[in-house]
């Protein structure tokens, strides 16, 4: 069966869900397939160019076993896709002939960063522009519940480009002038480019309303200070019981409200937790498993209220849908996500929720030279869960079209998985796991997601290693 979307603050966002897929085989198989006037059927290369199979780690291999498929014919070559690697005793000779970059330090691009000398092998400079350091979604909610200080969910991406040999530009990208072949950048710099990537994210459409105490669910940086002004909060003589209005009633909203709970109890505050969901909460969600989430928040004295539309929020309240005012100290917006706004403001194509339309080899359907991938992307004609899941699994697959691209070889579909493992974290005892209609809730699937969690984060620390959390 195929995964179910997580969607008013049902869609599975980053912080609210760690998606993997440990269970299937390698699915991004198939035939090659060729894009009109820029790539022919051709046998796709086993290694990069100018390097030998002994010296140089491969792009795709490629197994010359046809697989029979559902209607009995052959389907073509088999496709196994590998991580690209170093270069290892290998050096670039001669001027960089083309120019890579990165827009947006996200899942996917996290991969290429890592992975940057395979592309430096074959003569390309790569160039990453970022807002800061990567602030991992699947370990946010657990860090806001105090399982782990903030700098546990945090990749240093000066350190990560320094170690690749990648020229990092900080900077906030406004614009693309297409005829220049530039990125326009927020203070005034254009940055030329070959070949251009999009990882731009996602995050909340924003709430009606303005201050100081409306937190989000993204950028992970706003529950880092949320966090950080609750705590300071408790730290008076007389602290006060602060009153949260979750906006959202979906996974996002019920893993927010449980952590905040969790954050409560391990100060030994008092915290009043009301969620409020537009239409009934987690109704994409089998039942049993929407039951179970739903009991669990009663266990933790969390209120949801539905149909409750929070139609303005302030300061020291929300107003709601039928008129009243409800008073609280501080607003979570999880009322889902979309793509970054600046997707589309960028001469591309884009669909009605302003996501970049892609092919299945994840360029841009207007400039195939401009890849993208991630949350910012609708696939193929249509929009995959934004889940994180999917951004790692397109990683790979990215790599090796940059690379193809640059070489010029054909490129390789991406295939997304029909089924992912979702682990939805309950605070510091407790997660829900959830594969298609098969589920389980207590404290192992917690120890599974916390494992996977700190495995991916420490993956791209140099070294290797962790940081203690709590």
């Amino acid at each position: 069966m195929s995964a179910r979307q997580f969607g008013d603050g049902n869609r599975a966002m980053g912080s609210g869900i760690r998606g993997v897929d440990r269970g299937e085989p390698a699915r991004n198989r198939g035939r090659l397939l060729s894009r009109a006037g820029t790539h022919s059927h051709r046998t796709a290369p086993s290694v990069l160019p100018g390097h030998s199979r002994d010296s140089a780690p491969a792009i795709v291999r490629c197994h010359h076993a046809s697989r029979i498929g559902a209607s009995g014919r052959k389907s073509g070559p088999a496709w196994q896709h590998r991580q690209i690697g170093g270069c290892p005793g290998r050096r670039q000779s001669g001027p960089v002939r083309k120019r890579v970059v990165l827009v947006g330090a996200g899942h996917a691009h996290l991969h290429i960063l890592k992975n940057a000398a395979a592309l430096r092998c074959i003569g390309a400079e790569v160039v990453i522009i970022a807002q800061g350091d990567f602030w991992y979604s699947g370990m946010a909610t657990g860090m806001l519940g105090g399982l782990s200080p903030p700098e546990a969910d945090r990749v240093d991406i000066g350190e990560l480009a320094i170690n690749s040999g990648t020229k990092l530009h900080l900077g906030t990208m406004i614009g693309l002038d297409r005829a220049t072949r530039e990125v326009l950048l927020e203070d005034g710099r254009r940055i030329g480019f070959d070949l251009l990537s999009l990882n731009l994210g996602s995050a909340p459409p924003p709430l009606c309303g303005t201050g100081h105490s409306i937190y989000s669910v993204k950028p992970i940086r706003s529950l880092v200070e949320l966090r950080n002004r609750i705590e300071e909060e408790w730290r008076g003589a007389d602290p006060p019981v602060l009153r949260i209005a979750v906006v959202g009633g979906g996974v996002t909203g019920i893993e927010i409200a449980a952590n905040l709970r969790a954050l409560s109890d391990l100060h030994g505050r008092e915290m009043e937790i009301t969620i409020y969901s537009r239409s009934a909460p987690l109704k994409h969600l089998p039942r049993g498993v929407a039951a179970a989430l739903m009991r669990h928040l009663r266990t933790m004295n969390i209120e949801i209220r539905w149909p409750a539309a929070v139609t303005l929020a302030e300061e020291n309240g929300v107003f709601l849908n039928d008129g009243t005012r409800e008073d609280c100290d501080i607003v979570v917006n999880a009322t889902g996500l979309v793509p970054s706004r600046i997707a589309a403001r960028l001469d591309l194509p884009f669909d009605a929720d302003g996501a970049l339309i892609v092919d299945r080899f994840l360029t841009s359907t207007g400039d195939v030279s401009i890849f993208a991938a991630g949350d910012c992307i609708a696939f193929d004609g249509r929009a995959l869960p934004r889940a994180g899941v999917y951004a790692v699994r397109q990683a790979p697959i990215l790599l090796a079209n940059l690379g193809a691209e640059l070489s010029g070889k054909p490129l390789i579909p991406f295939v997304p998985q029909k089924h992912y493992l979702a682990i939805v974290g309950l605070g510091h005892t407790s997660a829900l796991m959830l594969r298609g209609r098969l589920w389980f809730k207590g404290p192992p699937a917690l120890w599974l997601k916390r494992w996977i969690d700190q495995r991916f984060v420490d993956s791209y620390r140099l070294g290797r290693t962790s940081i203690n959390s709590n």
